[in-house]
């Protein structure tokens, strides 16, 4: 996929992918496939999404052990 939007986002994030970045850094966020075990390709979301969810609360932290910040979608 070449462009990500909100929705694409979401949608992966509703199948269980999680973001992987820091919402303070001015970077791109990896969109991680927990169930995949090859890491060859992570699609780049651009901050501006990331960060567009985080303020509406859709985004909440994620604990995953030996991993940088990980964020999942807010259950709610």
């Amino acid at each position: 996929m070449g462009t990500w939007t909100e929705r694409d986002v979401i949608e992966k994030l509703d199948e269980g992918w999680l973001l992987s970045g820091d919402v303070g850094a001015n970077a791109p966020f990896g969109l991680i496939n927990p169930a995949q075990t090859r890491a060859d390709f992570v699609p780049s979301i651009e901050i501006e999404i990331v960060r567009a969810l985080h303020e509406k609360g859709i985004l909440v932290p994620a604990a995953v052990p030996g991993k940088k910040m990980m964020y999942r979608k807010n259950p709610r």
